[in-house]
């Protein structure tokens, strides 16, 4: 990760460091209305290596988004104020090839296929398995096209 100053407010990249650069973790924005989704996550991607950020709603991510450049946002369709859709329209306006995954309650396949068209890949559905997801992370990471993580597999986009 690379730290780049931008007036007085440091601006942190997504990204793997140069060698020598003491901070090597990618960057994982966790957008979600549930407090204890948010710990979780947190604490299992700090866990794993990763660095977290945490927004409590689309209006709050977007915010952030003007100051961090994660590798990747977990995006919960279903929130108070700002729907994940709104945000997720949003994101593509800033930054087009974000690599966002999608967080949503079995049977909202609508809302899935509406995100797949603004060009998610990657979706999950709650509740998850944290194994699952774990998975899907690194597989978004390296950048493989996946659509689903369900029941255990990953199932690949059609």
């Amino acid at each position: 990760m690379k730290v780049v100053q931008a007036g007085s407010v440091v601006v942190r990249a997504a990204g793997r460091a140069e060698r020598g650069d003491p901070v090597s973790k990618p960057l994982v924005l966790v957008v979600d209305d549930q407090p204890g989704v948010r710990r979780l996550l947190f604490e299992a991607f700090h866990d794993d290596g990763f660095e977290v950020e945490l927004a409590s709603g689309g209006a709050e991510a977007l915010r952030k988004l003007r100051y961090v450049h994660p590798a990747v946002v977990l995006l919960d369709l279903r929130m108070p104020g700002l729907s994940g859709l709104d945000t997720l329209r949003e994101i593509r306006e800033r930054m087009p090839d974000l690599k966002v995954v999608i967080m949503t309650a079995y049977g909202e396949m609508d809302m899935v296929r509406e995100a797949q068209e603004m060009g998610v890949q990657w979706y999950l559905t709650k509740p998850f398995d944290l194994g699952e997801l774990r998975c899907l992370l690194g597989t978004v990471m390296d950048g493989v096209a996946v659509a689903e993580v369900q029941e255990g597999e990953i199932v690949a986009a059609t």
